[in-house]
């Protein structure tokens, strides 16, 4: 059954990759679309879409103990909605949200999602949990998929 309540229910089990290698962003972008595809979350326009957008529009979030980018895309390009979890081998070059500024990450949360009335709450919890301790450390030392699930799915479900 889907809660309703959060968003916890997008976050799959099969879309946790805590050991990617990447040089650069395009390399995240284009491993993650290759994911989603043969998962068949997203449609072909997926990979050049997030590209675009993501130039246009940074995702990275700077937060005082953790960074993350929060790349995704208009709803016509998602199948099923997801939350796709990634984490670089070593941190990447990214820019950050809303001033375009150079930083580093290697924690990335990739957001699928079908009604786009439901990003800006998808978001809020995002923002939330990068303020929580207890989210912060458990996806900086995350080694294992299953506690990594569980963490999202607990803070995305948040009715903050």
């Amino acid at each position: 059954m889907i809660n309703t309540d959060g968003f916890g229910y997008m976050v799959k089990s099969e879309l946790i990759d805590l050991n990617i290698d990447a040089a650069n962003e395009d390399d995240v972008f284009n491993y993650v679309a290759e994911q989603l595809k043969s998962n068949d979350y997203v449609n072909d326009g997926y990979l050049e879409a997030i590209k675009t957008r993501e130039e246009k529009f940074p995702t990275g979030l700077l937060a005082p103990k953790i960074t993350l980018a929060v790349p995704h895309v208009d709803a016509e390009y998602i199948k099923k909605p997801f939350v796709f979890i990634g984490k670089t081998t070593e941190p990447i070059d990214i820019k950050q949200m809303a001033i375009n500024k150079d930083m580093q990450t290697d924690n990335f949360c990739f957001l699928g999602i079908k009604d786009g009335k439901g990003q800006a709450g998808l978001l809020k919890n995002i923002i939330y949990a990068l303020r929580d301790d207890e989210f912060i450390d458990s996806i900086s030392n995350a080694n294992d998929n299953i506690k990594i699930f569980n963490t999202y799915v607990k803070f995305l479900n948040k009715n903050n």
